[in-house]
Formats: C-alpha cells, sequence, structure tokens
C-alpha cells in the first residue's frame, strides 16, 4: 500500500470514500504511515461516510461516538444463535451449521441435529447469516438470498410452504443488503433502504410466502425481528416497531398489538436496535442503552423484573457498542471488548460460572478483546478480535459446537474462523 502513502492527503480521502463501508478502518490500519494520516483525518472520512447511509446531525459528534456508530452501521455478524441452533460465518464466505435441526435449519441436507461445526457445501461467498426459531437465511456478496429450514408460515420467502433443508435461492428480489428472522416471519433490507418482509406473527396462520414491500416506510438503515415482534431503525435514529405487546416489548406505552409499524414517541438518536423473545434493547450515539418489554428474569437490566412498555434508561454501564437481546436475558459489549450479561440464567446461558438470574448488568471477568456477540434462545456466541468463537449455555442438540450435548456456564472455545 506504499503507493496510498504518498499522495495528497485529498487524494487519499477520495480514495477511501469509495470504498466499501466495512473496509476504511481496516485500510487505515495496513501501515503506520496511512495510521498516521487517519488519525488526523478519521473523524472527517467518518462523518462523509455516515452522512452517505444517515441523515443523523454528526457534526458534534466526538470519535468515539462517530465509531460507535460507524461500527453498528456497517459491520455485518459473523456469528448467529437461534433457537437451540447456531451458524458461523467464516472469513472466507463460508458457512459452518450446528446444533437443533428437525427442519433442516442447519441447511445440511438433512434433519439430524450435529454437535460439531459443520460446512454447508456449494455455498460461498455469504456476507451475512441470520438465525431464526427454526429457519435461516443467508446473504451473498451480490446481495442474493439463500433460505431454509421450517417455512410453515411462509418465512422463507420462496412463494410456497415446504420445508428446505438446503440453501435455496429466494427469487425476484432487488440488491439486498440486510436479512433478520423471527419466528415465523422475516425481513429484509434493500440496497435502496426499503424494507420487505414474508411469513406470519401469528401461531396459526400461514401469511405471506413472498416478499412483500412494506409501503410508507423509507431510509430504513437496520431491522431486528425478535420471537413476535419486529424493530426497525431509519437513517433519523427513529424507531419503529408492529407485531405482539403483551410485555410492553414494542415501547409504544402500552400491551397493543400492532399491525403495521409504528413510530416509538420521545426517542431519537438510536444508533443499534436489538428485538429478543419478548423485550428490546435499543443503543444511542452515546453509548447509552434503553431496554423495553418482559423483565421476569430482569432482562432488562433495571435491578428490578418489573416490566416496561416505554423505553427506560440502563444505568451504570460503560460506553457500549453493541446490544443483543436473546429469549429471557441479555448481552451487551463494551466500546473495550468486554461483556456485560444480565437476565435468566438457566443453563448458564450469562456464562458466569453459575446459574443465578442477574437483574443488573454483571462483567463476565477474564473475558477480554471481544468483537460480536449474539444471545439466542438459550445460548449466547461471542466472537473475539483474533477470530475465536466461544460459547456457553444450553447445549441439548449440540448448539454450543463442542462435540457434545452437556450445558456450559463459562464461555468455552469452539473454533476459529479465521
Amino acid at each position: 500500500m506504499s503507493f496510498l502513502e504518498n499522495l495528497p492527503d485529498d487524494i487519499i480521502i477520495t480514495i477511501l470514500l469509495n470504498l466499501n463501508c466495512k473496509s476504511i478502518l481496516l485500510m487505515c490500519q495496513l501501515s503506520s504511515n496511512l495510521s498516521n494520516f487517519c488519525q488526523r483525518n478519521l473523524d472527517n472520512i467518518l462523518r462523509q461516510t455516515l452522512n452517505k447511509i444517515t441523515d443523523l446531525k454528526t457534526n458534534d459528534y466526538n470519535r468515539q461516538q462517530l465509531l460507535i456508530l460507524y461500527q453498528s452501521l456497517c459491520q455485518h455478524k459473523s456469528i448467529s444463535a437461534g433457537n437451540s441452533y447456531s451458524l458461523i460465518l467464516s472469513n472466507i464466505g463460508q458457512i459452518y451449521a450446528f446444533g437443533f435441526n428437525c427442519h433442516g435449519q442447519l441447511g445440511l441436507g438433512d434433519y439430524t441435529d450435529k454437535n460439531s461445526p459443520t460446512l454447508i457445501l456449494n455455498l460461498n461467498r455469504i456476507i451475512q447469516i441470520a438465525t431464526g426459531y427454526e429457519h435461516s437465511l443467508a446473504l451473498s456478496n451480490i446481495g442474493q438470498i439463500y433460505a431454509f429450514g421450517r417455512n410453515d408460515g411462509g418465512q422463507l420467502g420462496l412463494g410456497n410452504n415446504a420445508m428446505k433443508n438446503i440453501p435455496t435461492l429466494v427469487p425476484n428480489l432487488p440488491n439486498i443488503v440486510q436479512i433478520s428472522t423471527g419466528f415465523r416471519h422475516s425481513l429484509i433490507l434493500s440496497d435502496i433502504s426499503q424494507m420487505y418482509n414474508c411469513g406470519s406473527l401469528s401461531w396459526l396462520d400461514l401469511g405471506d410466502t413472498i416478499f412483500t414491500l412494506m409501503l410508507n416506510l423509507i431510509n430504513i438503515v437496520q431491522i431486528s425481528t425478535g420471537f413476535r415482534h419486529s424493530l426497525i431503525l431509519s437513517n433519523i435514529g427513529q424507531i419503529y416497531a408492529f407485531g405482539n405487546n403483551p410485555n410492553g416489548e414494542l415501547g409504544l406505552g402500552d400491551i397493543k398489538r400492532r399491525y403495521i409499524p409504528t413510530l416509538i414517541p420521545n426517542i431519537n438518536y438510536i444508533i443499534q436496535i436489538s428485538a429478543g423473545y419478548s423485550h428490546s434493547l435499543v443503543l444511542s450515539n452515546n453509548g447509552q442503552i434503553y431496554a423495553f418489554g418482559a423483565n421476569d428474569f430482569g432482562q432488562l437490566g433495571l435491578d428490578d423484573k418489573i416490566d416496561r412498555n416505554v423505553h427506560t434508561l440502563i444505568s451504570n454501564l460503560p460506553i457500549i457498542i453493541q446490544i443483543s437481546a436473546g429469549g429471557e436475558y441479555s448481552l451487551v459489549l463494551s466500546n473495550i471488548g468486554q461483556i456485560y450479561v444480565f437476565g435468566g440464567n438457566s443453563a448458564g446461558r450469562l456464562g458466569l460460572g453459575d446459574e443465578h438470574d442477574r437483574n443488573v448488568p454483571t462483567l463476565i471477568s477474564n473475558l477480554e478483546y471481544i468483537r460480536q456477540i449474539s444471545a439466542g434462545e438459550s445460548h449466547s456466541l461471542i466472537l473475539s478480535n483474533n477470530g475465536q468463537i466461544y460459547a456457553f449455555g444450553s447445549n441439548d442438540h449440540g448448539q454450543l459446537g463442542l462435540r457434545d450435548n452437556d450445558n456450559r456456564n463459562v464461555p468455552t472455545k469452539v473454533m476459529s474462523i479465521y
């Protein structure tokens, strides 16, 4: 990269601004000279890059706030913990699957559980993965979606209700940049910030079997599906919610179900959203977390077990850069790579060495330099900066990938993706 280092600053900035969103910080790490250049110009580069994808006013953001926003919008997950199964995305775009497989949600051509990471054959150049209740989506580097697993609600978007045990291309879609899976429904986001959905939010009705454009929604930058509710983030930091709401998980001040996306009032400058089983977490641009929904296990981290139907600030946390709402618990990642956990802890899903619930954020000790987190229904996956995958929690179907079916209550190494 020495040729870049000898170019004028304005030329280097132009080159960096035309790179893929995920590549800019990597380029800044390639050499000491480029690193020095980025230290001088990074704030400006991040602001200009973010202005391409969001209308948030970032002139007053410090570097830490810019990095939080940038990483939340540009980083795709390499780990995805679902309902008793897991998908892992390697650094070369291949998927490894393990765990529960009764509906073919592992994409391996059979319906047999796997307790060790198993490569999905003939599926390459994948850039994003999503695990739902019992179905999965994979996004390729050319914006195509492959679907597999349970399909009784039409959640695979294939125009029928037949389950698939191998990745199957979803036809007739625009270029897709983001995917998310829930219980019997899926959401996808196109490259022009339009959202499509398929499947059903109900236990009984069949739902739409093809992805259908959700009208009156524009400038969407992030989507998140919970068990039977969904959150949507706009490019101006506002949240829309729809679906089931018996515990206030939509954050709308009541427990009424919503059939169309509804703006959550009095909350702005949100940069990340996560819908869990029956609770929700959202992350603000200053690294603070707001929680709402079910709290019977302390999964809101508010030092009690009282449900909330409006967004409520979680106190006593450091700056947070990533959130993940799981079955009845939550994982959050700090800006220095440490994990805090709270909520139900059966089978050791909090990774704290015991099975006692926590209703306040609790640090997982002796675990540092973490890059990504994923909370499933009852197990957790984490990715370290050096590419190591760790797992903990329930393992009754081999979803920890540790070649047995024994639960783990501390983070245990599974594999490396580098």
